[in-house]
């Protein structure tokens, strides 16, 4: 028979501290196969208790009134094969408790370990569990039972994309809280905390507002108040706050091109609001560009259904996924311009050259009008100067960065050759120059010595028996294999 490896968890409360001898909870835990923490609050104290076995409430009930315990609340959840490592937003965190304390508290309560970040303190913290022996919705089902201060309890989610807080911007640089009415926003918030940052060339730079909701369908509304809305000749930007660790955020952004001169960031919204719940809206004016806007989505289906919609409309916007419109290009020479870059393709918005650390080449991220020309320059075949361009969709990210070094790594070991001796001042462009006759060239780079890496293991013998004691100036090469 398989090892049943499920477990299965209870909490009680208590609200008289001194209702349960610990130490006969803990007997009675044992005695069943089970293991049992506490902790207490200024509400109450709090026993977490976890089994292999399922056991029923009654049998708890038993035990309490063996031992005359009537004053007790008993939460139990089902057990799940979810994973055990996740990040957990705190919101409206009790004014009582540092968020230190809080996570002290769950600690205890959970028995687990934590590290934990404040985003805004008192408003959101971010805790990750490292503990692989609770499953992801334990702590999330149970910690909202948890009373504090005054039976206050905390707003918990797992999902980045559902915490309870928005972000006013732009506001007066004397705003204070109590102006907030003016926006006439049907729901309170539950705590405020401000944000005034100096930018250059302002004595009395605009306030920041970190506003925190019930729930976050009270901050979607609230959104839609304070977005766009005008104090002063100040034009008021409210987003819904999200984790910038949520990297997919930028594969759900969509760009619109051919929208009208006199569009603003409000049309736009106004415009795209129809089909789901949007981050931001932003119009680019670029040098070189045509005018186009983004919009940035919550969840990928909205977008698809954005963009889907308005295909089917016989706009006259364009309208693709920004992502698909980046493609990321690595083994680019240092000495190339972005103008350079942009002609070895069509319909190109424009080059950002990322320059790499001296001695090896850089990469470039190409921004396209239109995904097909993107898609064209992804199943290109380029090489300069004899050495392959290495083309990936989307922006430079640490994914990204991860798999090119790990190609990289795999390319300086085979079909490659390492070249001692080269004089001091030697380049990039000399050493591309010296070996691209032998063949094209996938990998190189240089310091105390060159490594590079051809396609064809035929190239890197015929580099060996030309360049192997060969003379440049007064230094006489030595060249092998890898």
């Amino acid at each position: 028979m398989q090892e049943d490896k499920h477990q299965y968890f209870y909490l009680i409360e208590t609200k008289n501290k001194d209702n349960i001898d610990p130490d006969k909870l803990k007997q009675f835990v044992r005695s069943i196969l089970g293991k049992v923490s506490y902790t207490s609050t200024d509400y109450a104290s709090y026993y977490f208790v976890k089994f292999t076995n399922p056991v029923i409430s009654s049998v708890f009930n038993s035990f309490f009134e063996a031992n005359s315990i009537s004053d007790f609340k008993l939460y139990t959840v089902p057990d799940s094969d979810a994973p055990a490592a996740y990040q957990l937003y705190l919101t409206n965190l009790p004014k009582e408790y540092s968020s230190t304390e809080i996570v002290n508290i769950i600690q205890e309560l959970f028995a687990v370990e934590f590290s934990h970040e404040d985003k805004m303190e008192g408003v959101l913290t971010v805790i990750f569990i490292i503990d692989e022996s609770l499953n992801k919705n334990i702590i999330n089902s149970f910690l909202p039972f948890v009373k504090f201060a005054n039976g206050i309890t905390i707003n918990v989610t797992t999902d980045p994309l559902e915490v309870p807080i928005i972000t006013v911007s732009n506001l007066p640089y004397n705003f204070r809280m109590k102006e907030f009415s003016i926006f006439k926003c049907p729901h309170q918030y539950v705590q405020c905390k401000f944000q005034q940052v100096a930018q250059d060339g302002q004595e009395k730079s605009p306030k920041t507002a970190y506003l925190s909701y019930a729930s976050n369908q009270e901050a979607n509304e609230a959104v839609e108040f304070f977005n766009f809305a005008q104090i002063d000749s100040n034009e008021i930007s409210a987003v819904h706050f999200f984790d910038k660790k949520v990297t997919n955020l930028e594969q759900w952004e969509i760009c619109v091109r051919h929208i009208s001169p006199e569009s603003r960031a409000f049309d736009v919204w106004q415009r795209f609001k129809i089909y789901g719940k949007l981050l931001k809206t932003e119009i680019i004016h670029k040098a070189n560009t045509s005018l186009y806007a983004t919009v940035q989505f919550y969840d990928q289906e909205t977008a698809r259904k954005a963009i889907d919609d308005i295909k089917n409309q016989e706009s006259s916007l364009t309208i693709d996924f920004t992502f698909d419109l980046f493609v990321t290009i690595y083994n680019i020479n240092p000495s190339l311009k972005a103008e350079e870059i942009a002609s070895s393709f069509s319909n190109v918005s424009r080059v950002d050259i990322i320059k790499s650390k001296r001695g090896t080449l850089c990469s470039a991220v190409v921004t396209f009008l239109t995904t097909q020309s993107a898609l064209n320059c992804l199943n290109s075949d380029h090489t300069h100067k004899n050495v392959r361009w290495i083309f990936r969709k989307g922006k430079n990210d640490s994914n990204m960065k991860e798999e090119i070094k790990r190609l990289f790594k795999n390319y300086s070991e085979e079909n490659a050759i390492k070249i001692r001796n080269l004089p001091a001042k030697f380049t990039l462009d000399q050493l591309i120059e010296l070996c691209s006759q032998y063949g094209v060239i996938r990998y190189l780079s240089i310091s105390d010595i060159a490594i590079v890496s051809f396609e064809q293991k035929q190239n890197a013998l015929s580099a060996i028996s030309s360049l192997n004691n060969c003379d440049i100036g007064q230094n006489r090469l030595s060249v092998e294999e890898i």
